[in-house]
């Protein structure tokens, strides 16, 4: 599996969450000409109608329904989008960066995020990558009913876009098909965007419910009472909670908010809003719900009431499927022992470098990462890795590598790269001197396009006995055409793929000493 990008291994400095800002440092509140970021999710009367269901549900258990000290593993899976040729992807290792951020925000919930499965799959679409609102058939086939499914892609409106309309969409719930779409750029460590998404999927509303596609604006409002009811038809809360219980966000003890954070520059909210009472507003800036910028690190958070609704959503019959999911091996993890290469070690060949390490106790698949500096900051080489082993064919002859390996399990995803690296140096051969039979080869149409067959071009110079091997990125074999002998000339192998789902895979040819020659095959649907 070659990957592009690095791990973001910098802490939490500053919480960018829902905004894309680009203003200069100092700029005022509510200037024009700056791109906004904005959740685009409102007061969907699907998600309201949840919220209050779990509300009664709440009340009627009591606080003990609640006080469950056990940490609750909660499956979650990335589907992560390209354009049809296979750009434009997020790095698959911003997952590990996203799920270690989602686990610090939930961490005081007793809920820790688990990687099921390999934890994502990757889908080329141009139409989900650019308007995922128009595939809705295509996104269900990806879905899984058995985890939190979390679509990453190039634009996440969840709508056509008035022209008039201000804001950047960088994340969404989608209450009825129960899945998040997020903007690849939020796929990150520092951003706290799919923590305020979660917050939706387990049914809590912005703490400015009602004022989401009208905010509270100064030159309307500023010294003014706001009137009883929002520009959305909720009804405005009030400061002293007096009917916190049915407006805003039905939550009381989130204090009003009528979109204040929404284009204001700072943490410090000081403009003169008043409440429908003439009563001066103070509202939550923390909270992850608002809309709120450039706060101090980890003071973003969820009020009381806010993790309780959502404890009430997850232990619901709605998310059962998600409870019975077993996060399998979620002990913490050891250290790698590399073997080979080895230091120094000039490896035979260039393009068959297999790699190997020892078990890590508790580790259920591994990070490999190849790269020309010790920095791994150019363009490295990434793998995910379910042995122990891994055998490569993309490094270039008489060159000097560095590897190293992260191992991880679904719940251990945290674990810093500490272990160092080996350098090594690639050999000038080819291990596969029987391609010099072969004058050319190739795998048409790739990407597959939605096609059920791809085809496999020829061009033998001589008689050759040869098999053809379809595998995943881990190696794993999937489909295996047995040798036959063809005659020097031109010939065309069918391979089927229509059972096997959007993805990218490694298409081989083998010879009977087992040697491979091997590409990329990108299946899409």
């Amino acid at each position: 599996m070659g990957l592009i990008g690095t791990f973001v291994g910098e802490q939490r400095s500053m919480r960018f969450f829902l905004f894309v800002f680009l203003m200069a440092a100092g700029m005022a509140p509510f200037a024009h000409g700056q791109a906004v970021g904005v959740c685009g999710n409102g007061a969907e009367p699907e998600l309201i109608a949840r919220l209050l269901e779990n509300k009664a549900a709440l009340a009627a258990q009591g606080p003990s329904f609640i006080q469950n000290r056990e940490i609750k593993y909660v499956p979650i899976r990335f589907i992560l989008v390209a354009k049809a040729d296979g750009s434009g992807r997020a790095a698959i290792t911003k997952i590990f960066d996203q799920v270690c951020g989602l686990n610090e925000d939930f961490a005081d919930q007793n809920i820790q995020f688990f990687l099921k499965d390999a934890g994502y799959v990757l889908l080329d679409n141009d139409q989900v990558y650019e308007k995922n609102y128009l595939t809705t058939i295509l996104m269900r086939r990806n879905k899984d009913a058995n985890a939190i499914n979390v679509y990453v892609v190039g634009d996440a409106s969840p709508r056509e876009k008035n022209p008039d309309e201000e804001g950047v969409t960088l994340g969404y719930f989608n209450p009825v098909e129960d899945w998040l779409v997020i903007r690849k750029e939020e796929l990150n460590g520092i951003s706290t965007t799919l923590s305020h998404e979660l917050g939706h999927f387990f049914s809590l509303a912005h703490t400015h419910s009602g004022w989401d596609a009208t905010p509270w604006d100064a030159s309307v409002y500023e010294g003014k009472p706001v009137p009883k009811t929002s520009p959305g038809g909720i009804p405005t809360e009030k400061m002293d909670r007096s009917n916190c219980d049915g407006s805003g966000d039905f939550l009381c003890d989130t204090p009003p908010d009528y979109n204040f954070g929404f284009a204001w520059g700072t943490c410090n909210f000081t403009a003169n809003a008043l409440d429908p009472d003439g009563v001066r507003v103070d509202p939550q800036e923390t909270n992850i719900m608002g809309y709120f910028l450039r706060c101090e690190a980890n003071t973003y958070q969820f009020t009381q009431e806010q993790k309780a609704l959502m404890a009430t959503d997850l232990a619901s019959n709605r998310r059962r499927a998600i409870r019975q999911v077993d996060p399998g091996n979620v002990g913490d993890i050891g250290q790698p022992v590399l073997l080979s290469p080895a230091k120094d070690e000039v490896t035979p060949f260039y393009n068959e470098v297999t790699f190997s390490w020892q078990p890590v106790p508790n580790a259920t698949f591994y990070l490999l990462e190849i790269d020309r500096v010790p920095s791994f900051s150019i363009s490295p080489f990434q793998y995910i890795v379910t042995d122990t082993t891994y055998t490569t064919n993309e490094l270039v002859g008489n060159r000097r590598y560095y590897w190293r390996i992260r191992p991880m399990n679904g719940a251990n995803v945290c674990n810093s790269l500490n272990t160092g690296s080996i350098v090594f140096r690639t050999g000038g051969t080819t291990s596969t001197e029987w391609m010099d039979q072969v004058q050319s080869w190739s795998v048409f149409p790739n990407p597959s396009q939605g096609y059920d067959q791809i085809n496999i071009r020829l061009q033998l110079l001589s008689d050759l006995e040869v098999g053809v091997q379809v595998a995943d990125l881990t190696g794993r074999q999937l489909k295996w055409i047995p040798m036959r002998r063809y005659p020097a000339g031109n010939h065309i192998v069918e391979v089927s793929v229509a059972d096997l789902p959007s993805g990218v895979y490694l298409i081989s040819l083998v010879d009977p000493a087992r040697q491979i020659e091997t590409r990329r095959l990108v299946v899409t649907r």
